[in-house]
């Protein structure tokens, strides 16, 4: 018998989202999408106490119990981490789920590249971040609100972690602050940028300050990870990952007001070169959508080209992985963009400057690691797009992310099924039956890496 905390409609997603490998038995191939083609088994009759009641705790890295759970059919590379009721959860491949934490205030788990460690937040405004291993060892504290103001930086008790990313292939995270704003508090963490950079090594838990306060306002990091472009008001700079300067002012830029608009960059794949969308104009009052201008900078300050492209992005995503191709969104409103021009999702080449309209609806998209395949839709509709390729309907659902180069996560809504799916032949479903809700929340309660897709080929 299992028990629940008889306390709203989340908590009936909660109990069924730790089910979700009870759902259906190891699949065979699959020829088509829909709904038919999915055995779903009766789930378990509940009964549900009173929230007074005492629900006994779980021991720490415990697997519910095999006997009730038949086999899923997630592939053995798959890695998801997830947060039910605030504890967090770890599944590897069609292996039963584990729980990990049982403190009820855990959110937005991310994985190490290895999928060895989850780093994740505790507690709101501000919160701490937390490190554990899969297995369920080593839970610790990896960055408090207590050691920021240790390090002497000017800090108090609102600061807390704003945004961070691994350093590819390694232990290493790289990470900012910021303030929580006390007059309009965020359950999600702090809103005020600190403007900062440290690096943290999750193995011996030393962070090192590679920016202070008041030096970045956004960055990322180089595919090869040696590198961190950095961007702050009026300049994008390049330091390598122990923090000295190699290359400053390698974009400069003048900031728009009364407001500002931030430009947006990406590397290109062999780490020598930034792709980099600035605001085309000095002016950003909030009456409606900004044109960018797209360049092309070498790291090393030899060359920067700007692309030509017509119609202008009206937003600044998104590069390709190798540097080649840009998507953009183009669209007619009035007093700022030309009702001449055909609204829509557009290609733009960033060797040529040449521009073409791919489709004429678009608002979500996102890069194949191979830069030649990319999913795009509305929210509630999926479509494959190719460089040369005419786009596929795929599903009414959710992108969750690429897996590989041919791979992909996806929910479907017409069964509440999670699919990997594929560029080349139809999707497999590995958990059916799966309740609206939990990846559908999006990073803060839902993540996975893939580590080998051989069994899914």
């Amino acid at each position: 018998m299992i028990l629940l905390m008889k306390t709203s409609k989340w908590e009936l997603i909660v109990f069924s989202m730790i089910l979700i490998t009870a759902l259906v038995g190891a699949c065979g191939a699959v020829t088509s999408m829909p709904t038919d083609v999915v055995k779903t088994i009766p789930v378990t009759t509940l009964t549900v106490i009173n929230p007074t009641s005492t629900v006994p705790p779980i021991p720490s890295a415990t697997s519910t119990p095999t006997s009730s759970l038949p086999e899923s059919s997630a592939p053995d590379g798959l890695r998801m981490a997830y947060v039910i009721n605030g504890n967090l959860y770890f599944q590897g491949g069609s292996n039963p789920p584990v729980q990990l934490t049982h403190s009820r205030d855990d959110w937005q788990p991310l994985f190490t590249n290895d999928a060895e460690k989850i780093v994740f937040f505790r507690g709101r405004t501000p919160h701490e971040l937390y490190s554990i291993n899969t297995d369920g060892s080593q839970e610790q504290e990896l960055i408090t609100n207590s050691m920021l103001i240790a390090l002497d930086l000017g800090y108090d008790e609102t600061t807390g972690v704003q945004s961070l990313s691994f350093l590819p292939n390694t232990h290493l995270l790289l990470f900012n602050t910021g303030k929580v704003d006390l007059y309009h508090p965020q359950e999600t963490g702090p809103s005020i940028s600190n403007e900062d950079l440290f690096l943290v090594d999750m193995d011996t838990n030393k962070i090192n300050v590679l920016l202070p306060p008041g030096k970045e306002e956004g960055f990322r990091v180089s595919p090869d990870g040696n590198l961190v472009a950095i961007q702050t008001k009026g300049h994008i700079d390049v330091i390598e990952i122990n923090g000295k300067m190699i290359y400053r002012n390698l974009v400069t830029y003048t900031p728009t007001h009364p407001y500002d608009l931030k430009p947006n960059f990406f590397w290109g794949s062999d780490s020598a070169e930034l792709i980099v969308a600035l605001p085309a104009r000095e002016i950003y009052d909030l009456s409606g959508p900004e044109a960018y201008s797209i360049w092309r900078y070498s790291i090393n300050g030899s060359a920067k080209a700007q692309l030509s492209f017509n119609p202008p992005p009206l937003d600044s995503c998104c590069a390709s992985p190798d540097g080649n191709w840009f998507l953009y969104n183009y669209g007619y409103y009035p007093g700022k963009t030309s009702d001449k021009i055909t609204s829509g999702l557009y290609l733009g080449n960033l060797r040529d400057g040449s521009t073409q309209l791919y489709v004429q609806y678009s608002q979500l998209f996102s890069w194949n690691p191979d830069s030649i395949h990319f999913i795009f839709g509305d929210g509630q509709e999926i479509f494959l797009g190719a460089v040369s390729e005419q786009a596929k309907f795929i599903v009414k659902g959710r992108f969750m992310g690429w897996l590989d180069d041919n791979l992909f996560l996806y929910y479907s809504f017409d069964n509440d099924t999670l699919f990997v799916g594929d560029i080349r032949k139809t999707g497999i479903p590995i958990f059916t039956n799966m309740p609206i809700g939990l990846p559908l929340e999006g990073r803060n309660f839902f993540t996975f890496v893939f580590l080998d897709y051989a069994t899914v080929r």
